[in-house]
């Protein structure tokens, strides 16, 4: 059994699901690839990289497709607290399929880069820096306050960038969740940055 179809441990505390775009250099030439990623961080906080399925798009079906191979490899969800998306709606419906009672949360790691794309190139460093603030705060009342507090400040500068974060703030879980090093300050789990090209599930991936 290869590392692709091995049995997974339904150990895993938090899952990241992704979809990320890599060039890959064909025939033809060099062309953007979609690869469609699973991480899993396990109770003492490591990252392990556990599933990845190439795919021509982040719709339900092929989401849906992902799910269902990590859950027939016997991730059950058993242990886990939280689901972290960029908000896909195709993922979304697939995990009403998949992992329908499992708590979800928007990535911060995905909202920040959001932001900084809103951002005059000028003011990325200082508003960013304070943006990271607010999943930071020891408590959800805490981190509402610093939001306010940063929308405030820069509301005039960059209203595209506050409402970014703004809009999904009513969102179930948005500010909810302690980090995975179990520190209690709510941050960004770690993310699929550097893609396949990680090691899986222990093995290095070509």
């Amino acid at each position: 059994m290869n590392e692709y179809t091995r049995s997974l441990p339904d150990c895993y505390q938090y899952l990241i699901l992704d979809g990320i775009t890599l060039r890959a250099k064909g025939v033809t030439g060099v062309k953007k690839r979609l690869v469609l990623c699973a991480y899993g961080i396990t109770p003492q906080g490591q990252r392990e990289l556990i599933s990845f399925r190439q795919g021509t798009s982040e719709s339900e079906v092929q989401w849906e497709a992902f799910l269902r191979d990590l859950y027939d490899r016997d991730l059950r969800g058993g242990a886990l607290s939280m689901v972290s998306t960029d908000g896909c709606p195709g993922l979304h419906r697939a995990l009403d399929t998949a992992y329908p009672y499992v708590p979800r949360q928007r990535c911060w790691a995905h909202k920040i880069r959001n932001v900084a794309a809103k951002l005059p190139r000028k003011h990325q460093e200082s508003c960013l820096a304070e943006a990271k603030t607010i999943y930071q705060a020891p408590t959800r009342r805490e981190a509402v306050i610093r939001f306010r507090q940063w929308a405030n400040q820069w509301w005039n500068v960059a209203p595209r960038a506050v409402k970014c974060i703004e809009d999904n703030l009513d969102e179930p879980n948005y500010l909810s969740w302690a980090a995975p090093n179990n520190t209690g300050r709510r941050c960004a789990p770690p993310t699929p940055s550097n893609g396949p090209s990680e090691r899986y599930g222990g093995v290095p991936v070509p």
